[in-house]
C-alpha cells in the first residue's frame, strides 16, 4: 500500500544559481557548475567535467548536497538526476530545479521522477511554447506515490544498479569506440604504407 502526497510536503524546492550576465567562470577556481547540458537526457552526470567558477560568486549554501536530486526546468525534457555520489563544491545553474529529499529516500524519489507518469506531468505543466520552463511552485504541487520505507529501499537499490550498469555501459562504449579507431588508423597506415611501397 501507498500513500499519495504532493512533492513539496516531502522535500524542499530551490532554483539554482542566478548570476547577473555571464557565469563568472575562472579556470583556478574550486567552484564547479553543474549546467542544463549536463543533465540532458541522462539521470547521471558523475562522469562530467563541470566548468570551474570564481569562488567568491557562490554561497556555501548553494552547493548541491549528497541526495540531492536536479531537474531541468527549461526545455522539452526534464530527467532527474540523483547526485550520488556527492559532487563537492558545485552549485546548478539557474535553469535546473533543486529538490532536497526530507522524508522520502532520495534514490526512490530520483526513480520516480524519471518514470512516465512523473515526466508527463512536468512536460503538460511546464510553461510555454517555443522553450517550455517548470517552475519551482508547479513542480512542488505534483503527487508522488509514497510506500512504506521497506518498498522505497527495494526500488532506491534497483535504481542504483541501473546507473551502475549504465556507466559499466557508457565505459564499455568508449573503450569500443577507442579500440576502434585504433584498428582504423592501424588499418589507414598500413594502406599508405603499402601503397608508398608499390
Amino acid at each position: 500500500m501507498f500513500k499519495l502526497v504532493t512533492l513539496s510536503s516531502v522535500t524542499s524546492l530551490r532554483a539554482g544559481v542566478q548570476f547577473r550576465g555571464e557565469a563568472p567562470y575562472f579556470a583556478g577556481g574550486s567552484s564547479h557548475l553543474l549546467q542544463v547540458r549536463d543533465t540532458k537526457g541522462s539521470v547521471s552526470i558523475d562522469d562530467h567535467e563541470f566548468r570551474s567558477l570564481s569562488d567568491d560568486a557562490v554561497k556555501s549554501t548553494d552547493f548541491l548536497k549528497l541526495g540531492d536530486i536536479v531537474i531541468r526546468s527549461k526545455g522539452k525534457h526534464h530527467p532527474a538526476v540523483l547526485i550520488a555520489p556527492e559532487l563537492p563544491r558545485t552549485v546548478a545553474s539557474g535553469y535546473c530545479l533543486i529538490i532536497s529529499p526530507q522524508k522520502i529516500r532520495p534514490a526512490f524519489l530520483a526513480w520516480y521522477l524519471n518514470q512516465e507518469p512523473a515526466q508527463q506531468y512536468m512536460d503538460q505543466h511546464a510553461i510555454g511554447t517555443v522553450i517550455p520552463v517548470l517552475n519551482k511552485k508547479t513542480l512542488g504541487e505534483m503527487a508522488v506515490p509514497m510506500p512504506d520505507l521497506k518498498t522505497q529501499e527495494r526500488i532506491a537499490e534497483i535504481f542504483t544498479l541501473q546507473l551502475q550498469e549504465g556507466r559499466i555501459a557508457r565505459n564499455l562504449q568508449q573503450l569500443y569506440t577507442l579500440q576502434n579507431q585504433s584498428l582504423n588508423k592501424s588499418i589507414i597506415n598500413t594502406i599508405f604504407i603499402d601503397a608508398t611501397e608499390n
